[in-house]
């Protein structure tokens, strides 16, 4: 690999910019310490006028997002839709990482609790439409279908166009691209040009195979979001800024390599700055380790062994200080979960406390949301319980679980395993959190990837549910996405989906 590494003056406060050039010169700046020129993909078979989409399209390799739940002995699991084998179609883009130190011997996790009883939905919804909010009641209208390009590896939700709607952001995992699909009032979309992840050369790529998508304001200077790919086959991350509206609503601005496979990457409020962090998870031969950067900071790392080497990262606050809040990580191969402090003051990482093994499996998903209303998120986790494969029958296979860990920093040396546990469907692959049903309290979603549809859990403000139900989503089995949001300005969060194999994103408006 060959680095760039800058000695750059840190850049002057500045309440806004008012060009976007500016705004690329900034990133550049702030985020010197990471830039790289990272070896390139030769011969990558890629057109980079390419960009259409096409409903029709049948999507290229795009088989789970779940990661692994086989052990990996680097502490991590592959993220992302692909064989992570970048050969062949892509050349060799190794970057040194196949050796793996011998794996350590695993504690046997507790049994795990029958899960938490959860109230059936009202069905069918006995008052759609009528604008009330009924205890059990959940609506969506009839749902809107918007083709996309191949290789769809990943969904986000921001205002990408800075007009106060909220836009669709998907990666194209063979065609090496983020699109938007951006907001036009009433919940409906538009297609817009897509941005390539790496810089434009006809026969050369350094950054290739995008399967994760951060989204945010990475420096919180206009009200335009941001995205971060974390990108499979060359092991590296782009940086995209965002333009604030179409007809090219992203620009490249640059890669980032932490010489380290990467796992999965954050952009949310770290300290009290009122600007996005940006929070990088990857592996190692011989553990893992966390990139934080701040504007103000600068970059900080902590390397981690094994055991906790981060698959999965989210940023929560966990003890009432607003100063910092903490980043969870949690492992797949080892079925741990760890809270990592961040120090206010120069933005150093250390390990607050790691769980037993967790009992409902391996996570496959993370995501924290305050769910009672007391100021300090919860920690949810969707779990491979069963170990479910898109091939196995869904009647063959057990049930996956969803847990809430609704006090998880008990202190400094140890985590609180307390926790509910829920039942979600078959090969869950994802959970995030909104309000669904328009109570003002937070609701959680999962998607199943096997039983094909969403689990639907209403909160009942106290940090357990009112409601739960399985939904099908319309589509076939298959690898899946699912992101929630406030489409259409009502107040009120809907669903929206992202199915590989037909190329399509749906949208779900809700509809109380």
């Amino acid at each position: 690999m060959h680095h760039h590494q800058h000695s750059l003056p840190r850049p002057a406060p500045s309440s806004r910019l008012s060009r976007r050039t500016d705004h690329r010169a900034l990133t550049l700046l702030a985020l010197a310490p990471l830039l790289a020129c990272a070896d390139p993909v030769e011969g990558a078979g890629f057109d980079a006028t390419d960009s259409d989409s096409d409903a029709s399209a049948t999507s290229e390799s795009a088989d789970s997002g779940r990661p692994p739940v086989d052990d990996d002995t680097t502490g991590g699991a592959s993220t992302g839709d692909a064989d992570s084998d970048a050969t062949g179609t892509f050349g060799d883009a190794s970057t040194g990482f196949d050796a793996e130190p011998p794996p350590e011997p695993e504690p046997e996790p507790p049994p795990e609790p029958e899960p938490t009883p959860c109230p059936p939905l009202l069905n069918p919804p006995q008052h759609c439409g009528d604008g009330e909010v009924e205890p059990g009641e959940l609506c969506f209208q009839a749902p809107t279908i918007y083709g996309v390009a191949p290789g769809l590896s990943a969904l986000g939700l921001a205002d990408i166009t800075a007009d106060g709607q909220l836009d669709v952001i998907t990666a194209s995992q063979t065609q090496h691209r983020v699109a938007v699909l951006h907001g036009i009032g009433g919940g409906a979309l538009a297609a817009s040009d897509a941005a390539l992840i790496s810089p434009e050369d006809e026969d050369t790529l350094y950054a290739a195979g995008p399967v994760g998508l951060a989204v945010g304001d990475l420096f919180g200077l206009d009200p335009a979001a941001d995205v971060i790919t974390t990108n499979q086959y060359t092991n590296n991350w782009t940086v995209l800024l965002g333009t604030g509206g179409p007809p090219t609503p992203l620009e490249f601005a640059t890669i980032l390599d932490v010489e380290a496979k990467p796992r999965q990457a954050a952009l949310a409020r770290v300290d009290d700055d009122l600007r996005g962090d940006l929070v990088l998870a990857s592996v190692t031969p011989t553990g893992g380790r966390i990139d934080l950067f701040n504007a103000e900071l600068g970059w900080t790392t902590l390397e981690v062994p094994p055991a906790i080497a981060p698959d999965l990262v989210a940023v929560a606050e966990l003890d009432g200080d607003t100063s910092a809040r903490e980043l969870v990580i949690a492992n797949t191969a080892h079925r741990s979960l760890t809270v990592l402090g961040v120090d206010p003051e120069d933005g150093a990482l250390w390990v607050r406390g790691t769980s037993s093994p967790l009992s409902a499996g391996p996570p496959v998903a993370l995501t924290a949301v305050d769910l009672d209303g007391d100021g300090l998120d919860s920690v949810v986790i969707a779990h491979a319980f069963s170990h479910c494969d898109v091939e196995d029958p869904p009647d063959s296979c057990a049930p996956d679980r969803v847990s809430v860990y609704d006090d998880l920093l008990a202190g400094d040396d140890a985590l609180d395993d307390e926790h509910q546990s829920y039942l979600a469907g078959h090969g869950v692959a994802s959970i995030t959190s909104g309000d669904i049903n328009g109570d003002g309290v937070p609701d959680l979603i999962a998607g199943n990837e096997v039983s094909a549809d969403l689990t639907l859990m209403l909160g009942d403000g106290a940090g357990g549910f009112t409601a739960c139900e399985q939904r099908p989503h319309g589509h076939a089995p298959g690898a899946l996405h699912v992101a929630v949001g406030d489409l259409n300005g009502d107040e009120i969060a809907d669903i929206v989906t992202a199915h590989p194999i037909e190329s399509t994103v749906q949208t779900r408006l809700a509809w109380p």
